[in-house]
């Protein structure tokens, strides 16, 4: 079995919620509570309608009542319920705006952590879990806990409604419907507890098979699991996701019947015993025939109240988790940036640098120690796995190494002076001009500069042919265009040269999804428009990295070469093998 999590309580989560929600939006809060304490008055009314119309129904079939003074009565009675019906109106109204407002607050307080927090959180997989369900669930889980906690508010009101019927019909129900009710609170606490503890095993599972699922559906995996028949392997794998989670919801899903029909097995005995009672009392006379639709209609309520108490206590203990999630993603260590108060120059500096994954092992960099001066073109080259794209992580300030980086000018931040381009670089869904723009924050691009950029990287003629031209929208929200994966690549390119300011450039294969003669085109582009800015290239094309001015071979986490093209090849080793591997393919 899993091991057991620590999570918060539900009291805890419903005062973490509740605080949320007052400082985001006490007053709309307030008025939905007001709200729903005085819509608690129709239940007595509704209750009162019952046994009022059931006894004059009968009085006026025996003649014992006039029927003007009756319908009378039952139009005020109408009209009662008729305001509160209106009054249910007003309160939707009132929790829709208290739920937008809700969700604003938490969606805003979300991003801000999850685009600030230290990447080193989601290379650890529970980490990264962890942010995954507070995206997609925690705001489920708070709005679960504001209608629990109007609910538990509005049980005050009705508890005292409903006592007050009860000892109409005998006071010693009452004491033993109170009895019940914390007994069975007791019951179904710890019943309830183990349940939401069996609901943290589900998750895995679930997001395995939601996994496998979506990649029969998803437009970047559809293409492949279709053209190279992966539907069977792909379902297989879902089915054993989705049957060890259907195993595991089944075992909860049977303990949560038991639990709720024994809860209303012994709210039914009492229920029975006093109906009995009522037809007793109407039979002695000392109540009229409505008394008893009335005590039917007060027992069902009571039942019923006491079932929903238990379904949000069973709800509560599930929604915990994902609030103390939320918590626990608030409470991550956000990047702040780093600064060098003592580099001199444009020059960055790695010192022993060693990094190890989470989950991992084994180190992935041990010992790195290399400089780049101002204007030198350097390029990371190594086998898969060999610490490349960890490197640049670190001197991106994405990972947090052990040792020691310089980076640029005192005091200033690393990232202000540096552009890259990422492995997995970033297809934004907005305008070709905001996608440019996003390369220079900070100061608003002319349309001519942008076209500038775009003619760079070959993009300005496809643009201009666009009806919309720079605020063509890309992707698939609403009427935007999609590209190839080249196009997207060249649109990052031009994002990287938008930066004036940048005093670094990193390059993590810029051009792979480029046509070779492509690639030769954007690679001496780069080289011409870098000028005196460092570049750094991560790249397993050796062909363009003989020109760098310096190659630094990673191997096993390790520099385990550095120096010119020339001086490689005549010391041979894994940079030689390499390049003469690759060379075959040309010959």
């Amino acid at each position: 079995m899993k091991k057991k999590s620590e999570t918060m309580g539900i009291w805890k989560a419903l005062k973490k919620v509740n605080s949320f929600v007052f400082v985001n939006a006490p007053f709309w809060y307030l008025t939905y509570i007001v709200i729903s304490v005085l819509l608690t008055g129709a239940a007595f009314l509704n209750l009162y309608f019952a046994e009022y119309t059931t006894s004059s129904a009968w009085k006026l079939f025996t003649g014992q009542a006039a029927f003007p003074q009756v319908m009378s009565m039952v139009l005020w009675l109408s009209a009662g319920l008729l305001a509160f019906l209106a009054l249910r109106i007003v309160g939707e109204i009132v929790w829709e705006k208290l739920r937008l407002k809700t969700r604003y607050h938490f969606e805003k307080n979300l991003l801000d952590q999850t685009s600030r927090v230290q990447y080193d959180y989601y290379e650890s997989h529970d980490n990264n879990l962890d942010i995954y369900n507070v995206c997609t669930k925690s705001f489920a889980a708070f709005e679960n806990y504001i209608k629990s906690t109007v609910l538990y508010v509005t049980m005050i009101p009705l508890v005292a409604i409903y006592a007050w019927y009860l000892a109409q019909i005998n006071p010693v129900m009452v004491l033993v419907y109170l009895f019940l009710s914390i007994a069975l609170s007791l019951f179904s606490g710890k019943i309830f507890g183990q349940l939401g503890d069996m609901w943290q095993e589900i998750q895995p599972f679930a997001q395995r098979q939601k996994y496998f699922f979506s990649i029969g559906s998803e437009k970047d995996s559809h293409q492949e699991c279709q053209s190279c028949r992966l539907y069977p392997y792909i379902a297989g794998k879902w089915n054993m996701a989705y049957d060890e989670e259907y195993k595991i919801r089944i075992k909860i899903f049977s303990r949560y019947e038991i639990s709720m029909q024994t809860v209303r097995l012994i709210y039914n005995l009492p229920y029975i015993m006093m109906l009995t009672f009522v037809v007793y009392e109407i039979v002695q006379g000392r109540h009229e025939i409505g008394f008893l639709a009335m005590a039917n209609g007060l027992l069902n309520n009571i039942i019923d109240s006491v079932e929903l108490l238990q379904e949000n206590i069973a709800q509560n203990q599930q929604d915990k988790e994902f609030v103390g999630k939320f918590e626990k993603v608030l409470g991550m260590h956000r990047d702040k940036g780093r600064q060098d108060e003592n580099a001199q120059g444009c020059e960055l500096v790695l010192t022993d640098v060693r990094y190890r994954y989470p989950q991992a092992s084994s180190y992935a960099l041990e010992g790195i120690t290399f400089q780049v001066a101002k204007g030198e073109k350097i390029a990371l080259v190594g086998v898969n796995g060999s610490g490349k794209t960890t490197c640049m992580m670190i001197v991106l300030g994405l990972l947090h190494g052990q040792g020691n980086q310089r980076l640029f000018k005192n005091g200033r931040p690393q990232r202000e002076l540096i552009s890259c381009i990422l492995q997995d670089f970033a297809q934004y869904q907005m305008s070709i001009r905001e996608n440019i723009q996003a390369g220079c924050i900070g100061k608003a691009l002319t349309d001519d500069e942008v076209y500038g950029l775009l003619h760079a990287v070959g993009m300005e003629e496809f643009v201009r042919r666009q009806e919309k031209g720079l605020d063509t929208m890309l992707g698939q929200l609403g009427d935007g265009i999609d590209l190839s994966k080249g196009q997207w690549q060249r649109i990052a390119i031009a994002r990287l040269l938008a930066n004036p300011a940048a005093e670094l450039w990193i390059l993590d294969e810029p051009t792979a999804y480029l046509d070779p003669m492509t690639e030769i085109e954007i690679y001496r582009l780069i080289q011409e428009l870098s000028g005196d800015r460092a570049v750094i290239f991560i790249s397993h094309r050796l062909g363009f990295v003989r020109n760098a001015d310096r190659i630094i071979v990673f191997e096993k986490g390790k520099v385990a070469l550095s120096g010119k093209h020339a001086e490689l090849m005549e010391q041979g080793g894994i940079y030689a093998e390499m390049y003469e591997s690759q060379k075959q393919w040309y010959r």
